[in-house]
């Protein structure tokens, strides 16, 4: 998802595998390169980090040398309170103890150097974890926003937004950056909107259409020039046949499929306070059913999206129960 103006500066945008895709903005000081990547987990075997690793270091050395590189997305490492290990990478804004995920992070960075911002700005604890237990209990500081260390100045703050109503136990990330993106010209096709030719089926219709086409033929045949060439013909003839469809009939009007229905929104709505509700609870008994909850409601919220969206399809069930026919409780 972008904002408009972000869409307009964006100048091309390349998936490279299901866990790494690559977008690149134009800016008034520099262009912009984000890689957005989902890490394998600190469980994963050595193969599959590998290559991620690899793949990720094939995207990071195409991007051009000039570009401000933003790398973004659940790296799963734990980078710790001690920036010891690595000053060169790492700030003193790190939480928790580090596990073998953040070695590879951090050799990454130093190849490309990189800094991971999220380790440089003093926040409250609970603006830097990113990640939640479904119980509530354990927090995590996995997801990273890494920069190249030159443009370093230009990044302004990096916290995690706890209360973004985004349907995970991932918290948002947000960066600030002192860019200011540029709308790039893009050749854009203009699609020709299409006559409504169903009105032909209408007998009064049909006849108002052929008896203009047949007066405006009648004038031609006067104007037309014996010695003009088949292509003025062409258009000549053409513009008959579209003003006389734009005055019959008209252009084909979409409709515009408000597949967000008043019951979408009303579901969308209990699920934010939903979401409102499990920050309020902290790591109490209440906790885990405050989760189930909102996963509950974020399951029917989808269901009733592709409802709308697909009428025809058959939608299965939500695959978790209600908590309340579970549990017995009422949600006040």
């Amino acid at each position: 998802m972008l904002s408009k103006s972000a869409s307009r500066a964006l100048t091309k945008w390349t998936p490279i595998n299901e866990r790494t895709i690559v977008a690149r903005f134009t800016g008034r000081q520099a262009k912009l390169t984000v890689v957005a990547c989902y890490a394998p987990t600190n469980e994963a075997d050595d193969t599959t980090k590998d290559n991620f690793y690899n793949t990720l270091q094939a995207v990071a050395k195409d991007i051009p040398s000039h570009d401000l590189v933003c790398i973004v997305g659940d790296f799963n490492a734990k980078v710790g309170s001690d920036k010891s290990y690595c000053p060169e990478v790492l700030g003193s804004q790190g939480l928790g103890e580090i596990n073998e995920n953040v070695i590879l992070l951090v050799d990454f960075a130093l190849t490309n150097d990189l800094i991971i911002g999220g380790t440089q700005f003093q926040h409250k604890t609970i603006h830097k974890y990113s990640w939640n237990s479904p119980d509530g209990r354990t927090h995590n500081q996995i997801d990273h926003i890494l920069i190249n260390k030159k443009w370093k100045s230009s990044l302004q703050d990096v916290r995690a937004y706890r209360g973004a109503d985004v349907a995970s136990d991932h918290a948002l990330m947000i960066a600030k950056l002192s860019l200011k993106l540029k709308a790039t010209k893009k050749s854009q096709t203009k699609e020709k909107p299409a006559y409504d030719s169903e009105k032909l089926s209408n007998a009064a219709v049909r006849h108002r259409f052929n008896i203009q086409l047949t007066n405006r033929f009648e004038s031609l045949s006067l104007d037309l020039d014996r010695e003009a060439t088949v292509e003025t013909t062409w258009a000549t003839l053409k513009e008959a046949y579209n003003q006389t469809a734009i005055e019959t009939i008209g252009h084909k009007k979409r409709p515009k499929d408000e597949w967000l229905s008043d019951k979408t929104w009303t579901f969308i709505e209990e699920r934010r306070k939903l979401k409102q509700r499990l920050l309020n609870d902290g790591d109490n008994s209440d906790t885990v059913l405050s989760n189930q909850l909102y996963r509950y409601q974020d399951k029917l919220n989808k269901r009733q999206l592709w409802q709308k969206k697909r009428p025809s399809a058959v939608i299965p069930e939500p695959s978790i129960k209600s908590p309340m026919k579970s549990s017995g409780n009422v949600a006040t």
